[in-house]
């Protein structure tokens, strides 16, 4: 495994641009999208990891340092990873900027790797999300928690 001074996120844009802009909306225009992701792990942290997961984040990226620490605000939902380097589909997302935060978590919570991307739903279907290894591992539960399904309690 290799480290990284800086995160690395790369956005892949296949989808098309929903049109109107504003306003109210039209009747029988959807109003959730589903949207195609892919996360990719180079380093291979995945087969030391005992959580991976997507967590969605109303808005945008959170900081490096709320990343390297597997701490986020604003958590609209965490899902298991099925696998990696194969798209799978996110459902019932509203339109919004949202940030798709891939993180992959030893038994005790700590952060092994992590990336994230950004998208507006109303322009984009297609999310690639690159982790990359922390090292070392950061944000373990504190002595008094437990790491309960990725999360510290």
């Amino acid at each position: 495994m290799r480290g990284h001074t800086g995160l690395r996120a790369a956005l892949l844009v296949l989808g098309a641009a929903i049109g109107g802009c504003g306003g109210a909306v039209e009747p029988g225009t959807p109003t959730t999208a589903t949207v195609e992701v892919i996360v990719r792990d180079p380093d291979g942290a995945a087969s030391q990891a005992t959580y991976k997961q997507l967590v969605l984040i109303s808005g945008v990226c959170p900081n490096d340092s709320a990343l390297v620490n597997g701490k986020f605000e604003a958590v609209e939902s965490i899902q298991e990873i099925p696998q990696f380097g194969t798209a799978f589909d996110v459902s019932d997302l509203e339109f919004k900027k949202i940030a798709f935060v891939g993180v992959l978590r030893r038994d005790d919570c700590a952060v092994l790797a992590v990336g994230c991307t950004s998208a507006d739903l109303a322009v984009h279907k297609h999310i690639t999300v690159e982790v990359d290894s922390v090292i070392p591992p950061a944000g373990a539960c504190a002595s008094s928690q437990s790491c309960v399904d990725g999360q510290c309690k």
